[in-house]
């Protein structure tokens, strides 16, 4: 039977530390059957959840209920709808990827749920089985003018020296050292006001996408691929092995094997790996042409 509900997308909140579902989601509403000798397709439900629905403490776990409003639908030509309805957020606005022919990868604008372009039907294109767009959230620290670390003010930040920044305190704080590091027991107005002047979540754009599946007939396990999403607002998404021919581990989505961090500006990935007993190498790396034969020539 084909996966019912398809709820991957992640909203990031103020704090990186809280996450909650995304407005969106897609459910299989029956399937169709089409001529005799062919697999079923799939009448695809969009559906938008009520705020309501996702405020509360909770907000890592998805919440299906009758207040959610369908919104749209597609018809998808594969009888399985496997994990390819996928929403992100691009500059403010909702989009997801999605994959009405299991050949391709598409994009869709949320709410209005229109298909605004994406990868066009392949036979021998990849099939998507999972997408995942990470929520991105920065915490950026501001320094008071004057500190040596101050790179606000067409200073150069100095990081060999320690920051000077103090946090005022009230006359009852019991303002301790510890271990050669200050703390502060108190003060939680002054704590409130610090927070809000030095401390700023960014939320950078969400151009970095992957997808995990496989070109037709390479089906005994599902490759990652990266998304190009810098352009997804016009329509464009662009697919290509950057990673070379990875595969995804047995028994994880997408979203539990990769993780990228937007600080750092790198990916960990867990992946499936095969090796030849006998040689030791990788089984997916070309084999190295012998060298030539020397020659010699006698003077």
């Amino acid at each position: 039977m084909s996966t019912q509900i398809c709820d991957t997308g992640v909203e990031a909140l103020h704090c990186g530390a809280l996450k909650r579902p995304a407005p969106y989601y897609a459910k299989v509403l029956n399937p169709i059957e089409n001529r005799p000798g062919t697999w079923n397709s799939l009448r695809v439900g969009i559906f938008q959840r009520p705020e309501a629905d996702i405020t509360g403490d909770e907000y890592t776990k998805p919440v299906i209920s009758d207040t959610d409003v369908q919104i749209g639908e597609y018809v998808r030509n594969y009888s399985s709808l496997m994990r390819t309805f996928h929403p992100f957020q691009l500059r403010g606005k909702w989009y997801a990827l999605y994959s009405k022919d299991y050949t391709s990868t598409r994009l869709m604008s949320l709410p209005d749920c229109k298909d605004i372009g994406g990868e066009a039907r392949d036979q021998f294109g990849f099939c998507p089985v999972d997408y995942w767009v990470p929520d991105l959230s920065d915490l950026v620290f501001h320094h008071f003018e004057g500190c040596p670390r101050d790179d606000e003010r067409g200073n150069k930040p100095d990081y060999h020296k320690s920051c000077t920044c103090q946090m005022p305190h009230n006359p009852e704080c019991n303002y301790v050292t510890s271990g050669g590091k200050k703390s502060c027991n108190g003060c939680p107005n002054e704590r409130a006001a610090w927070d809000k002047e030095h401390y700023e979540w960014k939320f950078p754009d969400r151009v970095h996408g992957f997808v995990a599946g496989c070109i037709w007939g390479d089906d005994s396990s599902w490759k990652i691929e990266y998304l190009d999403l810098s352009r997804a607002d016009e329509g464009i998404v662009v697919r290509e092995a950057r990673f070379g021919y990875v595969e995804l581990a047995g028994g994880q989505d997408l979203c539990e094997a990769v993780d990228y961090d937007g600080e750092s500006d790198w990916v960990r990935m867990n992946v499936q790996q095969h090796y030849s007993i006998r040689t030791g190498k990788d089984i997916h790396e070309p084999e190295q042409p012998p060298l030539p034969t020397p020659k010699f020539i006698l003077l």
